[in-house]
């Protein structure tokens, strides 16, 4: 027995290592690699899917982007496919483990392929913001200049309560970089604010096309879509405080809670709050989904919502915007700034009013349908993902020294 578990721990580190992983995640999705030696070289650090979410679909977009272009892109995977759930953002031998396996591929990146440039997204855990910023050293120690895009929801809780040292070395890390993205005037004025000589480039997160937007003439039930980590952190214990209050009112409603749980425990405590609210009859719960198996959550859906506590810029959000659904969710990040005449934003952690932002959508088909349409516009207007991709090209074209 205690032979099988070193094998297979052996196994697993093996695995970390492995210098095929990122080649097989990028050949999975259909990306090729380009090497003419005419272009520039472009080395993007951060995770590929699966699992599927902002930061992934972040990179998986800039390599399909940049194959299209005067690019030779080469990716180091970043994602922990082997973390569990109660390890994330943690210290741990996994973590560390994962960090020196990061750190050993880009110095063979740097040293064999000595690429033009580099794009890294920051992390908003302390380990994971530790890791960034030494590789964004390393990057600065080769001379090959870094994008740092700040794309984490819990930057701004990082930087309020995490250990000052740490903040210290965010700030060395960004200040070093070519250039800082950041994804909202929200996000751009909190880290400027932090760290002096900092100028950050905000460029607004896209998502992929959902439309067109099917045609909801269903008056009853209504359906509220909810798409996220399921967790507190995502709001969804006021949702369903929300729900419950408005069906106690008599309105007949369906709630769907699209996601996995963030946190090792979270999803029993939601089954919990669901039984002690006697929900279930009109709950569903799907866990985590990918790619085209989400977009008949969005079809089927009347309104979206997502209450968060904290938040970047959700990809979700923009989902349900391109789907022509209208969107209630918090005064968080990005958010904000990204909900215009299509949606309302309620103060976070409040279940009254949220259920008070619901309500006039709940009662008026009329009115969904008007502040889906206006959703969608201001999607195509602004969000589409190629306008976004497009963006963040641009940026990294005028680094290249």
């Amino acid at each position: 027995m205690c032979i099988g578990r070193l094998r297979s721990s052996i196994d697993a580190i093996r695995t970390i290592f492995s210098p095929s992983v990122a080649a097989r995640a990028v050949d999975q999705s259909g990306v090729k690699k380009l090497s003419e030696p005419a272009r520039t070289k472009v080395l993007l650090i951060g995770p590929l899917p699966p699992p599927t979410a902002g930061v992934e679909a972040l990179t998986l977009g800039l390599l399909r982007h940049l194959e299209t272009g005067p690019w030779s892109v080469r990716n180091i995977d970043t994602q922990k496919r082997l973390v569990p759930v109660s390890l994330r953002g943690r210290l741990s031998l996994i973590n560390l483990l994962y960090a020196c396996r990061d750190v050993a591929r880009l110095l063979a990146e740097l040293a064999l392929h000595r690429p033009d440039i580099a794009h890294s997204p920051f992390s908003s855990t302390a380990t994971g913001s530790l890791r960034d910023s030494l590789l964004i050293g390393i990057c600065r120690l080769f001379g090959v200049p870094i994008v740092a895009h700040v794309h984490g929801g819990d930057f701004d809780r990082l930087l309020a309560r995490g250990p000052a040292p740490i903040a210290g070395v965010c700030r060395a890390a960004l200040r070093s970089s070519a250039r800082v993205v950041v994804l909202s005037t929200y996000w751009k004025e909190l880290i400027e604010s932090h760290f002096s000589g900092i100028e950050c480039t905000i460029v607004p997160n896209g998502s992929e096309d959902l439309g067109p937007p099917p045609a909801r003439d269903r008056e009853v039930p209504v359906r509220i879509l909810h798409v996220g980590a399921q967790g507190r952190r995502k709001g969804v214990h006021e949702l369903l405080d929300a729900v419950a209050g408005l069906r106690r009112e008599g309105h007949d409603l369906r709630l769907t809670l699209l996601g996995a749980e963030e946190w090792v425990g979270e999803g029993k405590a939601i089954e919990s709050a669901i039984d002690r609210l006697e929900l279930g009859a009109i709950v569903t719960r799907t866990g985590q989904l990918e790619n085209e198996s989400r977009r008949p959550h969005f079809d089927a859906a009347d309104i979206f919502c997502l209450p968060s506590h904290h938040e970047g810029a959700p990809v979700a959000l923009l989902e349900a915007m391109s789907a022509g659904l209208p969107v209630v969710v918090s005064a968080v990040g990005a958010m904000p700034e990204t909900v215009g005449a299509g949606g309302r934003t309620v103060p976070p952690g409040n279940a009254g009013a949220l259920a008070d932002a619901l309500r006039p959508l709940i009662l008026d088909g009329s009115l969904r349908r008007r502040w889906g349409e206006a959703n969608r516009r201001e999607w195509e207007q602004k969000h589409g993902v190629e306008h976004h991709l497009a963006r963040i090209t641009r940026v990294i074209g005028e680094c290249v020294p």
